[in-house]
């Protein structure tokens, strides 16, 4: 579960970048707040990284106790985000 871990970590760190100013299209889920939020929305990508960055240490740590609160971290950061700048 370390890749899988590590694949999370890495697209926390792209996300914002998917988003550029100007990139806004009508037919996206992506809320308009992502860009009048940059700031709260780029936090809530490096929060997703970071989670993911302590599941990772748990599954190459054989935590299981551990690496099943990460996976409920990382769920949560997911959630967070997504609550507030995805529609449908």
């Amino acid at each position: 579960m370390v890749h899988e871990a590590e694949g999370i970590q890495l697209w926390g760190n792209a996300i914002p970048g998917l988003f550029p100013a100007g990139s806004a299209d009508p037919q996206s889920r992506a809320e308009p707040a992502i860009w009048t939020g940059k700031a709260d929305f780029d936090a809530k990508a490096a929060a997703l990284r970071d989670e993911a960055g302590k599941l990772a240490a748990f599954a190459r740590a054989g935590d299981k106790a551990g690496f099943a609160r990460g996976v409920a971290a990382v769920e949560a950061a997911c959630a967070a985000c997504h609550k507030v700048y995805r529609s449908g």
